[in-house]
């Protein structure tokens, strides 16, 4: 495949790859501390190349809805006070005092506390990082139509179901298939729902009653737009439940290349259908589909957990789904040349071994992986996108 040789020679994947493999992710009191310092010498290092991008934005996406629409006085202060919350992240989030937050005692809950305010800083950061300069509607059906355009396999469109007037749009008809519903706009698995054929429903009826109650047990639905009721596409049985996530990003140049590619996986309980559930987090070499090792460091420390058995083994969708993520964002550049400059990709391998992809994503909290981990990574992502 000739896109996946230009993937695969790109120096740029084979230098985050390197990076990524060689960065220490524990999360050891030192460990901690110094992703702190080094998020801090990241926004000073963006700050300086973009400053009109980064002076506020970091501060208006962190925070609650309360913080966002507070006066700039508010938002000053947040971010003046934002070093002394390093402390309580220290404490909390290293594995020596893990049993504090889980006995809730006062250094825990003020910890958390500070923790929190910390993760939001650094996610608001990095969605500052791919902001949508222009309002577009970056929902579920734009990125399935762009990657379809680009020759992405997706599952099918069986219906629609548009909220603010409860209707059923149906596109498509039932076959035995099990059938996934997701919200136009969400993320996290959050208001979900799966139907299995022959259980759940055998007929239309069947699914708009069932969705229709589901609909009434989540009231923050009401905001996701329209619901999309898609065919059920079941993973490899050689790897059960899992979702690879691929993060592509375009260059101060314009050039596209593949930041970082992992697999969610594991950790599944009886039942389970949604890799969302899954625990365990494998770092994937682009080039040679080898998953190397557990994840780098990310916002639970739960993720760092792997089954050993999966070390070594080889995904072999690895190449072809980097190149058709690369290729469509390309494509979308191309289009408009303001659009996403990080995006994050989910795929899978299918039962017959094929690509599925599900979605594309503006690239936020995934983003954080490839920040600031390591002093090599903080200067290698300032200095090629910025």
């Amino acid at each position: 495949m000739t896109d996946a040789d230009g993937v695969l020679k790109d120096p740029l994947t084979r230098q985050f790859f390197e990076i990524s493999f060689s960065e220490d992710r524990s999360w050891s009191i030192g460990g901690c501390l110094k992703r702190c310092v080094l998020s801090v010498m990241l926004y000073a290092n963006l700050l300086y190349a973009q400053p009109q991008r980064f002076i506020w934005l970091p501060v208006i996406w962190s925070g609650s809805d309360r913080l966002k629409k507070g006066a700039w006085s508010f938002k000053l202060l947040y971010a003046t006070v934002w070093p002394a919350c390093v402390l309580g992240h220290v404490l909390v989030r290293s594995e020596q005092f893990a049993s504090l937050e889980r006995n809730q005692t006062w250094v825990g809950t003020l910890g958390t506390l500070a923790h929190r305010l910390y993760l939001n800083f650094v996610v608001g950061l990095s969605k500052t990082c791919s902001p949508d300069v222009r309002p577009r509607d970056w929902s579920k059906t734009y990125f399935r139509k762009v990657l379809v355009e680009q020759g992405a396999f997706v599952p099918p469109l069986i219906g629609k179901y548009q909220i603010a007037i409860k209707h059923f749009d149906w596109t498509g008809e039932l076959n035995s298939k099990d059938l996934v519903i997701k919200p136009e706009y969400g993320g996290k698995g959050k208001g979900d729902c799966y139907l299995s054929f022959g259980q759940d429903f055998r007929t239309k009826q069947d699914v708009e009653e069932k969705l229709s109650n589901h609909m009434k047990q989540h009231d923050s639905l009401t905001k996701a737009g329209s619901m999309l009721i898609l065919e059920r596409i079941m993973p490899n049985k050689d790897f059960g439940l899992h979702v690879v996530m691929i993060i592509t990003g375009k260059t101060k140049e314009g050039h596209v290349c593949v930041l970082h590619v992992n697999m969610n996986s594991g950790g599944q309980v009886a039942g389970q259908v949604s890799s969302h559930g899954c625990k365990d987090m494998y770092l994937l070499d682009p080039i040679s589909e080898i998953i190397v090792g557990e994840d780098q460091w990310s916002t639970k420390p739960e993720t760092e957990k792997t089954d050993p058995n999966f070390i070594g083994r080889r995904m072999p969708i690895v190449n072809g789904a980097c190149a058709l993520a690369v290729k469509t964002h390309r494509a979308l550049i191309a289009q408009d040349p303001k659009a996403l400059q990080f995006i994050g990709w989910d795929c899978m391998m299918a039962e017959d071994g094929s690509i599925v992809f599900f979605e594309g994503n503006p690239c936020g909290v995934r983003l954080v992986r490839c920040m600031c981990n390591s002093w090599a990574s903080m200067r290698a992502f300032a200095r090629t996108f910025f």
